[in-house]
């Protein structure tokens, strides 16, 4: 059973696009297989900005990619041009795969491409996908791990058995099942609706969010609780893994799969009604209920605020290009973009991508579902994100990262990092110029890669919790680590400890079925 959702203005968009492509005088389409090894347990990274992505589990050794790469043009010039500046590139070894697709030209080119994989790999490899305008994700039959990050087109997920992460900004989702989920799913989307389907005796610990949208079910939904814009209940009985739905703007239904349409309810309108209805009853609203009635979107949108910017909204966006002074932007749901601020930075967004530039100040950001990307916070801060990929690309001071579902990269840190993670891989690389510096990593669900110069001294000491009894557990390009293996609450501990160059401050590293890798700048594996 499909529940029909609404196509976003979006989407319309992309397929207007689409169809002017087709329409182009001079097109050339390439296609071509690549077969990789690749470890059972292994991982998969896909960037893919301009294309559908599909991933199929199988039981098969290695991955085999098919590739279609197509580029339409005006003339014979600009498609020669077009199909040199789109590059597909892979590569990785055996336990980690890359396939990315790199587009060169520049928002005026006459050209288009558009280049779209099919991926079949082991059923038990980890799977992370990004997307930018791709008409589609769709990843199925994969036992691992599964995130996956789009901007505009859907996202199917089907018959996933492991831990699951997805966010998205103006797409659709959709995570199908026929058995009882065991792991937990954290789905995402600003403009999207999201559709859960599961087995009908599946337990699970609901959590939805929305703020113009209805949460709907024909599961049996025991002593739901809805506060504002979320609702807390548990389907059939406890026990079962935790499921977090947010579609800001969209509705999200939970259905048993195969069930009928004609059972599906509102758990607004059920929770909001009177318990016991006389012949004068009425509906009764919650005021959170009549604000969001109310509500209407904003956007913000200046190129220079000479000054302090403070601005509270129940619902907008935010595009400033330069802030002088200080910054405080509270949105009920809305995406942010501010581009430069010489003073102190505060963001605050129930559901939203955060996009910051050059931060002069102490930065402090949270949204409660969507990615976070900071450019330059040259005094460090503290970042904190419900689900999406969380980015810093400089940290000029001590820095604090926070994820309930998704990965957390930093690709240059002066100052001291703390960052943890529910779900999702860390990569952290300290500025190469340091001696030491104090760094502490925890993931429960993912991988762990720490990149440090040379010259780097700290004392270490890294932990794996794991189920694999054979795991390969931590992996350093040091001497002087101390690698133990023993058995923890009936699981396999790996921990490594010891001075790395003379010792130094502490780096803590934790993970729960994951790696460790400790890098040396500049070496090659």
């Amino acid at each position: 059973m499909k529940v029909p959702i609404r196509i976003s203005s979006m989407t319309a968009i992309a397929l207007f696009a689409c169809a002017s492509l087709l329409a182009a005088p001079v097109s050339h389409t390439e296609r071509f297989v690549r077969d990789f090894p690749l470890d059972a347990g292994g991982t998969l990274w896909i960037e893919d900005p301009i294309g559908a992505v599909d991933v199929v589990g199988s039981d098969q050794d290695g991955v085999s990619v098919s590739v279609v790469k197509v580029v339409v043009a005006p003339e014979g010039t600009s498609l020669k041009e077009g199909r040199e500046q789109t590059q597909v590139l892979m590569g990785g070894d055996a336990k980690s795969r890359l396939i990315r697709t790199v587009v060169n030209g520049s928002p005026a080119a006459k050209w288009k491409s558009n280049v779209a994989y099919v991926v079949r790999v082991p059923r038990a490899t980890t799977v992370h996908i990004t997307g930018q305008m791709g008409e589609h994700i769709k990843v199925t039959n994969i036992a691992g791990t599964v995130t996956a990050k789009n901007t505009n087109g859907e996202i199917t997920l089907d018959s996933i058995d492991g831990p699951v992460t997805v966010d998205s900004v103006n797409g659709n989702i959709h995570f199908l099942t026929e058995a009882r989920p065991s792991d937990p799913v954290q789905l995402t989307t600003v403009n999207g609706s999201i559709e859960v389907q599961v087995n009908g005796d599946s337990n699970l610990d609901w959590i939805a969010q929305s703020i113009t949208g209805d949460f709907k079910t024909n599961l049996a939904l025991r002593s739901p609780r809805i506060a504002l814009n979320t609702m807390r209940g548990i389907v059939n009985g406890p026990g079962g893994p935790s499921l977090v739905t947010t579609a800001v703007m969209g509705d999200v239904f939970l259905l048993s799969r195969g069930g009928s349409p004609n059972e599906i309810r509102s758990v607004k309108m059920a929770v909001v009604r009177p318990a016991v209805p006389g012949p004068q009853a009425t509906p009764v609203a919650s005021l959170g209920v009549l604000q969001q009635q109310a509500r209407v979107i904003e956007t913000i949108e200046q190129p220079l605020v000479n000054g302090p910017f403070m601005y509270a909204t129940k619902l907008g966006n935010f595009r400033i290009g330069e802030i002088r002074g200080l910054a405080s932007i509270q949105t009920g749901a809305g995406q942010v973009y501010l581009g430069t601020v010489t003073g102190n930075c505060s963001v605050r967004s129930m559901g939203g991508p955060l996009e910051l530039g050059d931060i002069y100040g102490d930065l402090n950001a949270h949204t409660e579902a969507g990615e976070i990307l900071v450019r330059n916070a040259r005094k460090g801060g503290e970042l904190s994100t419900g689900g999406g990929t969380l980015h810093v690309i400089y940290a000029g001071g001590a820095i604090s990262l926070h994820n309930g579902g998704g990965d957390i990269i930093v690709n240059q840190a002066v100052g001291a990092v703390e960052a943890d993670t529910r779900s999702g891989d860390v990569m952290v690389t300290m500025d190469p110029r340091l001696h030491t510096q104090h760094v502490s990593v925890k993931t429960t669900k993912g991988n762990i890669v720490l990149n440090i110069g040379g010259r780097f001294a700290a004392d270490i000491d890294a932990t794996i919790l794991t189920t694999d009894e054979e795991a390969a557990g931590v992996r350093s390009d040091f001497n002087g680590l101390t690698i133990k293996r023993d058995t923890f609450n009936g699981k396999t501990r790996v921990r490594a400890t010891g001075k790395i160059g003379g010792g130094g401050e502490k780096i803590e590293l934790y993970t729960e079925d994951g790696e460790i890798q400790i890098t040396q700048q500049g070496v090659t594996h």
